[in-house]
């Protein structure tokens, strides 16, 4: 696990997304909608500010929005990746 206060890196599998936060999150959310049943997460929240998101040249993404709209979920064209 990373130390508190380490920014953390990720990104999607094939790596045309990579998204960098300054840290752990304060909390995280284990939601049980069908959706984050099946990605098998839990989400960490953050002020937009302090979200970092890069894509390389060309990449695509796409938004599923569902149920009572009220949340998105935004994933790489091209692997699938949430």
């Amino acid at each position: 696990m990373a130390a508190k206060n380490t920014p953390i890196r990720s990104s999607c599998h094939c790596g045309a997304i990579t998204v960098t936060v300054p840290r752990l999150p304060e909390y995280a959310n284990s939601c049980q909608c069908t959706i984050c049943r099946r990605y098998g997460a839990a989400w960490g929240y953050y002020h937009p500010d302090e979200v970092k998101i890069e894509t390389k040249p060309g990449t695509i993404t796409k938004q599923y929005i569902w149920g009572d709209r009220d949340i998105s979920f935004n994933f790489c064209e091209n692997c699938g990746c949430v």
